[in-house]
């Protein structure tokens, strides 16, 4: 019995290969066999990829066998032709009995390698009626048109992966010009609030206590700014983040914190906490608290105006893990799909205009922790939940006091 699979690549790519079905037609005319197919063959499976049955086997592009209930395994162990001219079932060999099975008289398989010596599948031919596949002229035409279609098959992989490659560096290209673009933007607003609010000391001296902490906040901005630029080219063009772990004895106080700079930063939000952190968690405060901040602005801007939202974090012998929890818009599918990715927004975009680096830059802070950063969603309601395994305290370097 056959059934259908996802093909791979390489499958596929025997359709791609230009008169492939000419091919298998001259095959049959030429030597006689009823039956003509280039299966890509691996360990477990044989897989129909171009096949043409005039003697209405029953086997179809895309369907695949039990690779043991074919001879084209002895053809991927030994790399050498399979011929049986005439299937004598009484011989008790098993090559003839699983043949005769198919109801097939004569066969042939010949490998399929790739100019590179990898191989990839077999070119075989049967047929039900005596047919001469044993003469050294049907050998030849099946050997090269086995060697034509590994030399198509290769050429066509370099190709595909040609085109991939330039595909991802336009898309690279892409996203450094999105991000410079949005990086002047964003650096370009405080600068002008700054030369604003200088001016405005200028002419009224006396606002001097009312406009510097504006200016502070303003400036506070372009740090975060030019940080989140400095971790992106760090994380895409150095070694990565670089922690600087130490034992964390009070997790909870840490995250206290950092719920205090985010709701000056947004005075209306409501963040609740719950917290069971009573175990030391060995990590890095500073990127630590990077995370939180980067999942608590993400849940403020895109949340449901006066809804709360929840942090809770729990530390164990275990790990540690937290979670950040908010009710908004349902999210789509294709939005989950790249909400770590840089540059990615969610479906209000116009609601936060960062650099859209803050989620992806989360999930590297996760990674590099040796945990994760995954999002689940249920309706209305979205979660990001950032997992760490425990990693021993006294194997880990501290900072020095």
């Amino acid at each position: 019995m056959t059934f259908k699979i996802d093909l791979p690549s390489e499958v596929v790519a025997v359709r791609e290969i230009p008169g492939v079905a000419t091919v298998l037609d001259a095959v049959c005319r030429t030597t006689g066999v009823s039956f003509s197919a280039i299966a890509h063959v691996t360990a477990t499976r044989w897989v129909a990829c171009a096949v043409d049955d005039r003697a209405e086997f029953g086997l179809a592009p895309g369907d695949l066998l039990p690779v043991e209930q074919t001879l084209c395994r002895d053809v991927r162990s030994a790399q050498t032709a399979v011929v049986i001219a005439d299937v004598q079932p009484e011989t008790g060999g098993y090559q003839h009995k699983i043949l005769s099975e198919y109801g097939i008289r004569s066969y042939i398989s010949v490998p399929i390698l790739l100019p590179d010596g990898q191989f990839f599948g077999t070119l075989c031919g049967f047929s039900r009626n005596l047919c001469d596949v044993g003469s050294e002229k049907t050998r030849d035409i099946f050997r090269l048109f086995a060697e034509l279609i590994g030399f198509n098959l290769q050429s066509l992989g370099q190709l595909r992966r040609s085109e991939v490659a330039l595909e991802q560096e336009q898309e690279h290209g892409t996203q450094r010009e999105k991000f410079i673009a949005v990086l002047i933007h964003e650096l370009r607003n405080p600068l002008t609030a700054i030369e604003s609010g200088l001016r405005l000391l200028e002419r009224r001296p006396e606002r001097l206590a009312e406009l510097v902490p504006q200016i502070r906040r303003v400036l506070s901005r372009m740090d975060g700014l030019i940080r989140t630029t400095l971790d992106f080219t760090e994380i895409r063009f150095g070694d990565g983040l670089v922690l600087e772990r130490e034992t964390c004895t009070d997790p909870g106080e840490v995250l206290t914190q950092i719920i205090d700079e985010v709701r000056t930063a947004a005075p209306g939000a409501v963040i609740r906490t719950e917290f069971d952190c009573s175990t030391p968690v060995s990590c890095d405060p500073g990127r630590l608290a990077q995370l939180v901040t980067n999942l608590l602005r993400n849940a403020v801007s895109y949340g449901t105006p006066g809804t709360p939202v929840i942090l809770r974090a729990a530390s164990r012998p275990s790990g540690f893990e937290l979670s950040v929890i908010n009710e908004g818009e349902p999210v789509s599918s294709d939005i989950i799909r790249r909400m770590f990715s840089p540059f990615s927004r969610g479906q209000s975009a116009d609601k936060n205009q960062g650099l859209g680096l803050g989620l992806f830059i989360a999930s590297e802070v996760a990674q590099a922790h040796g945990g994760s950063l995954v999002v689940e969603t249920e309706g209305r309601v979205i979660k990001f939940i950032f997992r760490m395994p425990a990693v021993p305290v006294t194997a880990l370097p501290t900072k020095a006091p």
